[in-house]
């Protein structure tokens, strides 16, 4: 009896010892488990880190790592087919204006080189070959191209309106007047029924340059309102029967007419003529 009643008697101390011990333990591992959750369990759980840009993105901007950081969504909350690791996209260009720290998706990127495969090339198309161009003309525009027949051009000029662009200038003493007037065609940019215009191709816009032989980009807060510059240049991406296609057309006389393919919303339809 008095055997056991001495191992009681440790246990008791034992299991007396152990409890404040094991209690705190329990409470202290509760506690992490509440921090945990707090600060890094719940993001974990209810929320994904996706990628999105710093700041916005124009249309034609080539995207680099500096340009991007991550973002905690709702999982629930999350667009089709998110970035989640930025390599995906580095190195493509944005297709369209980006809003910064909005979410991404590869559908809104594309390859900055244009040239689809080894049979196509950059082709600059001459401007004595182009009768119209919109002015909202930019890079990687999907457009087709029209012949316009010589006597579509002659019936085009007797029933368009004439635009006249008159300045006059008069000197200090009053006596001398000096007047410069312009007069110039503004046709269409999609040929009118009434005009003998036939589909040649259908093409992608691989650079339009001005004067300087520099790339015309948008430069306003809203797509296609302001350029860097006048058109004067449309280089497109073509095969050599496409090319052929073209210089035959010119032999016979007739003339290009370049226009935005169906399906292009929003787009204003400026027109640059007199090239």
């Amino acid at each position: 009896m008095k055997i056991t009643k001495g191992k009681n008697n440790r246990f008791s101390k034992i299991t007396t010892f152990l409890l404040p011990i094991t209690g705190f333990l329990l409470m202290a591992a509760l506690a992490g488990t509440v921090v945990f959750w707090e600060f890094t369990g719940r993001e974990m759980v209810l929320y994904q880190e996706v990628i999105v840009p710093k700041e916005d993105l124009k249309r034609g901007t080539e995207i680099t790592s500096e340009k991007l950081t991550t973002l905690k969504v709702e999982k629930g909350k999350t667009i089709e087919g998110a970035i989640v690791n930025m390599n995906d996209i580095i190195g493509l260009e944005a297709k369209q204006t980006i809003p910064a720290r909005s979410q991404l998706s590869a559908i809104f990127f594309e390859r900055g080189d244009l040239l689809t495969d080894e049979n196509h090339f950059n082709f600059k198309i001459p401007n004595d070959w182009i009768v119209s161009a919109p002015n909202t003309l930019r890079r990687k525009d999907k457009v087709i191209v029209y012949e316009v027949s010589a006597d579509a051009l002659s019936k085009s000029v007797e029933n368009k309106k004439i635009q006249i662009d008159a300045t006059r200038t008069v000197s200090n003493d009053g006596n001398k007047e000096d007047s410069n007037i312009t007069i110039g065609l503004k046709p269409d940019i999609t040929p009118p029924a009434s005009v003998d215009a036939k589909k040649l191709l259908q093409t992608t816009v691989t650079f339009v340059r001005d004067s300087a032989n520099r790339e015309v980009i948008t430069t306003g807060s809203h797509d296609r309102l302001d350029a860097s510059a006048a058109l004067k240049d449309v280089e497109a991406n073509l095969t050599i029967e496409d090319v052929n296609t073209l210089e035959n057309a010119i032999k016979r006389g007739s003339k290009l007419m370049i226009g935005y393919s169906e399906g292009l919303d929003g787009v204003q339809n400026e027109v640059k003529s007199n090239r």
